[in-house]
Parts: C-alpha cells; structure tokens; sequence
C-alpha cells in the first residue's frame, strides 16, 4: 500500500481523480460475461461511457460530468463488492468537467 494522498495539494492544482479503491485497499477484478478482465470500477466507468449514459446522466443535460461518473460508478462497485471485499472508490474535485456529451 502507498502512503495516503496529500489532497489539500491536490487540489490546488484543480485537478479531479477518481480512483477505483482508497489508497490502502485493493481494486478487484472480475471476467465480464465475454470473458473480459476488468476492475469492477472500471467496468462501470466504461459502461457509464457507453450503453448507460442516460442512467449516468443524472440531471439529464446530456452532459456527463465528473461527479456524475463517479457517483454511477461507485455506486455500483460498492454493490458488487460489498459482499466479498472492500473497495471504496474514491473521488477527489479540483474542477468537476464534463466527460462526456452526448
């Protein structure tokens, strides 16, 4: 495990992470139904891009943004998860930009 992220000076540098765990838990993996390994947050992050937009899109603006990606995408891992393992995924805002219009 990696020492704990400095987010005050994170975010003087208006950057936005989303990360699939906190720094002192694992990401896990899974096969998808085609036989594809992906991290559960990563899966969601990809579908939240994709085929599930207007889910992903909460206010419906046709804009994702960051937060909205992450809250969709968090919200599942933890679902998947939560039974078997810990994983918390995390967000840290600097700025909170779209991702996505469509």
């Amino acid at each position: 495990f990696v020492n704990p992220p400095n987010y005050r000076a994170l975010k003087q540098t208006n950057c936005t992470v989303l990360a699939a765990s906190a720094y002192n838990e694992y990401s896990w993996e899974d096969i998808d139904y085609l036989g594809v390994v992906r991290g559960f947050f990563s899966r969601h992050i990809v579908n939240a891009l994709s085929f599930e937009r207007s889910i992903a899109d909460v206010n419906k603006d046709r804009l994702i943004s960051a937060r909205e990606l992450y809250e969709y995408a968090c919200s599942r891992t933890i679902a998947d998860t939560q039974a078997q393992f810990l994983q918390t995924p995390q967000f840290q805002e600097g700025m909170n930009p779209v991702i996505v219009r469509y």
